[in-house]
């Protein structure tokens, strides 16, 4: 039986912020929690086709 713990860290997460150090710092935290599916932009018209072209289960618009 798989955790649900490890269920949500395979999760796909996208995060968007047109600040780059807000990016970085979103992906610092979430790696060190044990997330490791992110995707991450900071051009909104990007941050569209990225969300069209992965299955993403969680957006983070920052």
């Amino acid at each position: 039986m798989t955790d649900s713990t490890d269920i949500v860290r395979r999760s796909t997460i996208l995060i968007v912020d047109d600040e780059p150090a807000n990016v970085s710092l979103l992906e610092r935290i979430l790696r060190r929690e044990g997330f490791t599916a992110l995707i991450s932009t900071t051009e909104p018209r990007e941050a569209l086709r990225l969300f069209r072209e992965h299955p993403v289960d969680l957006v983070l618009l920052t």
